[in-house]
């Protein structure tokens, strides 16, 4: 899966969503086999809990993986209605 370039970003500090996907997966509705468990903002940290959670998890079938992604924070003008800033990729 692609997500963000690993080099940092200038203005927006990189983010490691860890993603859980439950299988069979449904194709009516996929959405509900995909979640987002947490957020870390250490690679490192990311990779070990991946690997944590693959192994408490060993017995279930799902899979657990790590991204890249961005944290963008919305100040108050941005939430009234702004549009957020086109990624740069």
């Amino acid at each position: 899966m692609q997500g963000a370039p690993d080099r940092p970003h200038s203005e927006y500090p990189h983010v490691y969503p860890i993603v859980r996907v439950d299988t069979p997966i449904d194709h009516i509705d996929p959405t509900q086999k995909i979640t987002v468990v947490k957020v870390l903002t250490s690679q490192s940290d990311a990779e070990a809990e991946v690997s944590r959670l693959s192994e408490v998890n060993a017995d279930k079938s799902c899979l657990y993986f790590y991204c890249t992604s961005r944290l963008i924070e919305q100040s108050q003008s941005r939430l009234n209605g702004s549009r957020l800033p086109a990624a740069e990729v």
